[in-house]
């Protein structure tokens, strides 16, 4: 497999959308300018290790999104926050692949019923849990599909959804969680600020009036 890809000025930022065919081994991905792009990934993410090395595959800490090539097939990996999601649909032998749903339908001409409220709930059911959600949003041309936290898996024939590493961690103690949450963030923040990237990430914290984004914003 290969990537090919297109840099789009006019497009946000941080979108991206993948296109593949049954039966080829290219990958064509669209996206905004600010993504990161190299031979075998691309992201618009930090993690929890070297960005370098382009890993993000390899975690269940990831905050953003992308897609890498690895033994044979790519994966496209999900935020792990349920704020964000991977948008897919299969049309035909076309699969579609991204982070923008609004680029979903642009690259598909898939329409959505203006006259219907369902797509409210079906958007906001992610609050049920990752078992009880509703992963499909009707469309002219068919569903595209929702995807919380796992990662999609392509080989070139089948798309299926593959699930995040799920890593063993010891919470047993405040300590323990209180160490996990200091060094996690540690290198999730010097990933993002990495010289290896074109575009170093700037964190920025957002407060509300409540306890969990003042504690978040000490981290």
């Amino acid at each position: 497999m290969r990537l090919v890809f297109q840099t789009i000025d006019t497009w946000p930022r941080l979108a991206w959308l993948a296109k593949a065919r049954t039966g080829s081994s290219e990958i064509r991905v669209s996206c905004g300018p600010g993504v990161e792009l190299r031979e075998d990934w691309f992201c618009e993410a930090s993690w929890d290790a070297q960005f370098i090395e382009g890993d993000f595959d390899q975690t269940d800490n990831v905050a953003g999104s992308g897609g890498r090539l690895r033994d044979g097939e790519i994966v496209f990996v999900s935020s792990s926050s349920l704020q964000d999601r991977l948008n897919y649909a299969k049309f035909g032998n076309d699969i579609f692949v991204s982070n923008s749903l609004s680029a979903i339908f642009a690259a598909t001409g898939a329409r959505v019923d203006p006259t219907t409220d369902e797509y409210r709930s079906i958007l906001g059911s992610v609050t049920l849990g990752l078992d009880a959600y509703n992963d499909r949003i009707p469309t002219s041309m068919g569903d595209v599909r929702l995807l919380y936290y796992e990662n999609l898996a392509w080989n070139g024939a089948k798309l299926v959804v593959k699930n995040k590493p799920r890593i063993e961690r010891d919470f047993s103690t405040f300590d323990a969680y209180y160490q996990f949450m200091q060094s996690t963030m540690n290198v999730v923040v010097a990933n993002a600020q990495s010289p290896d990237r074109t575009v170093a990430i700037e964190p920025l914290v957002s407060l509300s009036t409540g306890y969990d984004s003042p504690t978040v914003a000490v981290w």
